[in-house]
């Protein structure tokens, strides 16, 4: 009996050693991996500086955590060009765009951080084929590298250009233009693609098809997606599955992929989903998902569809999402992989794709440059690099305009921020010209009505004449109502407050959100209702939901 219970103790603890060395390998793999241990450290430290973008010939954007300004560092870890710009984009043909302060003009600098190109557009995006994009007056045109612009800023939306053709749009349609501006395809697609070998893509409602430089149809649409040509192929998808097309329209890899994308350096990243998959390299998952690999300009898997995540082949390598392992079913980190599928040294929390020869690793609150050895070149703060020229896609770009019952372009398409029309008003921002910008209420001609200055940080749809606005006091927002004068009938001292309805406005005086203390208003701005409710809706139909909590009640 008593050999059993010692077998049986000593068979538990075993288990529970297994157990806990399997929950804790992945975490001691990861730092002897990752350089936490065994690796060598970094000879250059640069403490407060993050990268915040990718590197590009050969420099990247930095902040110093101090004063958030920007700068350049390069591959060995030397401040190229110190921290002073608002906001850049990334290097190209040797220029950046820069912007020196908030709302302000764009221009351009040299590797040294002088002005080539001084501040004068209202937004600017790297060079492409000497020619960069630049906004003016809430359209877009491009300028050459004195600054000069070459092509009228008429475009709603514009893309850089590539083999002597750029994407531009008008009105939400997208066509393409020569290097002197002039039409080549007319603005009548939904969508494209940059010409890549000759010929883009380009979608109608449904059906996508590919165009040479002349603006013909090579491949008629007639595919439900398709993407750019690369190694002489292109991604097309035909219902729900994925294949690839040669310049010839015909099929030379049957449509099997649940995704598949573009090649790079011949390799081409596929998916197929999957209830599971487990493999001693990749790790095991389960749950229905796309699992990734990478096939050659033949069809043949080189790397199986065994992956949770991967990125495009950059300069030979690609990153890779693996299961952290141990008791996390949710936790991941990154690596980086040769096309041989052999892993380079180092498990990361983040890693970019390779460029210019390195990428930025980071584990934990440090971040690193490595090398294609994955050796640590420069240790910084934890970064995020994000790709600039995506950012400021999202936010340069966007543009609102409004449109009538039958699809009808009534207002174009130049405002950044939009709201919906109401007591035949809608408020609007424009662009920014000088240290001014259109920002205010227009009518359905589009004609400014009422302005609003930008001390006013929200102006909600007018609502029995009133508009909801709120100001910042002190660091903390107060909201208040303004009249179609544009006046401030109600002045900004309530610390929440919501539009009228049937006369009375609900507004809460404290910003405690425990406290009793919303009540109602008249247009006037007096006190109708006492504020003695935790909560307060609108009226509607003379009635209104409140509530309230008695300060004396207890959770026993």
């Amino acid at each position: 009996m008593k050999v059993r219970s010692a077998l049986h103790l000593c068979f538990v603890a075993i288990v529970a050693t297994a157990v806990l060395a399997y929950c804790a390998a992945p975490a001691v793999l990861g730092l002897l991996g990752s350089g936490m241990i065994g690796w060598r450290p970094a000879k250059v430290k640069r403490p407060g500086v993050q990268i915040v973008g990718p590197f590009s010939e050969g420099l990247a954007p930095i902040r110093e955590s101090d004063h958030w300004r920007l700068g350049f560092i390069d591959t060995n870890g030397a401040v190229a060009i110190q921290p002073r710009y608002f906001a850049s984009g990334q290097f190209a043909q040797g220029l950046a765009p820069v912007q020196v302060e908030a709302n302000r003009a764009w221009g351009f600098i040299d590797r040294n951080g002088a002005f080539v190109i001084p501040p004068r557009f209202d937004a600017a995006l790297s060079f492409t084929e000497d020619l960069a994009p630049v906004r003016l007056g809430g359209v877009w045109g491009f300028t050459d590298r004195t600054g000069t612009l070459r092509i009228a800023a008429r475009y709603h939306e514009v893309w850089g250009f590539s083999e002597g053709r750029a994407r531009v749009a008008v009105d939400g349609r997208v066509g393409f233009i020569d290097t002197a501006g002039n039409w080549v395809v007319p603005p009548t697609f939904f969508k494209a693609g940059d010409f890549r070998a000759g010929l883009a893509v380009v979608c109608e409602r449904a059906q996508c098809g590919f165009l040479d430089r002349a603006g013909r149809f090579v491949i008629a649409p007639r595919y439900d997606d398709a993407r750019s040509f690369g190694s002489g192929l292109a991604p097309v998808r035909v219902g729900q599955r994925w294949g690839y097309v040669e310049r010839t329209g015909r099929m030379a890899i049957a449509p099997v992929f649940d995704e598949a994308e573009a090649f790079s350096e011949d390799l081409a990243r596929v998916a197929v989903a999957k209830d599971a998959s487990f493999d001693l390299k990749f790790g095991g998952y389960s749950g229905r998902a796309p699992f990734y690999g990478f096939i050659d300009p033949t069809g043949r898997l080189v790397l199986g569809t065994k992956m949770l995540g991967a990125t495009a082949f950059s300069e030979g390598f690609t990153v890779v999402r693996l299961p952290s392992g141990g008791l996390c079913s949710d936790c991941y980190l990154y690596r980086l992989m040769s096309r041989a599928g052999e892993f380079l040294p180092g498990r990361f929390d983040l890693v970019s794709p390779m460029v210019g020869g390195v990428a930025v690793a980071t584990i934990g609150q440090r971040s690193y440059v490595i090398d294609r050895t994955g050796a640590a070149l420069v240790e910084v703060d934890h970064s995020l690099p994000q790709d600039p020229a995506y950012a400021a896609r999202q936010v340069v770009n966007r543009r609102f305009g409004y449109i009538d019952e039958t699809g009808t372009t009534v207002l174009a398409f130049t405002y950044y921020h939009a709201q919906p029309f109401a007591e035949g008003l809608a408020f609007v921002e424009g662009p920014r010209q000088g240290k001014s910008r259109r920002r205010g209420f227009i009518d359905r001609a589009g004609a400014l009505v009422v302005p609003v200055a930008d001390s006013v940080s929200q102006a909600l749809p007018f609502s029995e004449g009133l508009s909801l606005i709120s100001r910042s006091v002190g660091g903390s927002s107060r909201y208040g109502f303004m009249d179609r004068s544009g006046a401030e009938v109600v002045p900004a001292r309530f610390a929440n407050a919501a539009p009228f309805a049937d006369g009375l406005a609900a507004v809460k005086q404290s910003r405690d959100l425990g406290a009793n203390d919303w009540g109602y208003i008249d247009s006037t701005g007096k006190t109708v209702i006492a504020p003695h409710y935790r909560a307060a809706g609108s009226f509607s139909h003379g009635l209104a939901y409140v509530e309230r909590v008695s300060n004396d009640s207890k959770i026993t």
